[in-house]
């Protein structure tokens, strides 16, 4: 997807029981994703065991080849993590 316009992703990664990730990412025009652009998933057959403070080694490669056909990166990079927060 090239619009010309900035581009927002959403992605995440789901470690998958048998081994390896599945990475989703969602494309969209704006910032409230009320107009979807696109959608990748990547399966990756080895993943880093998790480590604390070491995101690099696990997440980011799955997220990688999620977004490995993307002719452009993106000037802006913000990466959230963590479940929702309920109060109760």
């Amino acid at each position: 997807m090239e619009t010309g316009g900035p581009v927002f992703v959403a992605a995440d990664v789901y470690y998958l029981p048998a081994g390896g990730a599945r990475a989703a990412a969602v494309m969209a025009a704006d910032a409230a994703f009320s107009r979807l652009a696109g959608a990748r998933v990547a399966v990756v057959p080895d993943v880093a065991p998790y480590q604390p403070g070491q995101f690099y080694l696990r997440e980011l490669p799955p997220l990688r080849a999620a977004l490995a056909d993307k002719p452009r990166p993106p000037r802006h990079l913000s990466r959230h993590d963590g479940l929702p927060r309920t109060r109760l």
